[in-house]
């Protein structure tokens, strides 16, 4: 799955990926395409360096996908590539309310309305 959505990144603008349950995988693991105790940030970032510039995680069942470590570097590096982009994911690590500009992008954490 990695080469393929780093394929994808490199071809595609906007990409919406929906994780669904995966049997026999517990909800606690950290989970995203069927691979469990993957380092995610790298890979997004690599991804938003590339074509992409709209990405959205929804990975309700496996919470855990992205560490909180992981989640701080991708709010550090993300506003540092050169150009827009939008990226959300499902992410349980922050307090509702977190909000800020970093390099003319805006920054938002926990569950914003």
């Amino acid at each position: 799955p990695v080469k393929l959505l780093l394929d994808l990144s490199s071809l595609l603008t906007s990409l919406h990926i929906y994780q669904c349950k995966v049997e026999g995988v517990g909800h606690h693991l950290p989970c995203l395409l069927g691979l469990v105790n993957v380092d995610w940030t790298p890979i997004i970032i690599e991804m938003l360096s590339n074509k992409l510039d709209k990405l959205h995680l929804e990975n309700r069942y496996h919470r855990g996908y992205l560490s909180t470590d992981g989640s701080d570097l991708l709010r550090e590096e993300l506003p540092l590539l050169d150009k827009r982009i939008w990226f959300e994911a499902t992410c349980h690590n922050y307090e509702k309310g977190l909000q800020y500009t970093m390099n003319e992008h805006i920054v938002r954490g926990g569950n914003i309305n």
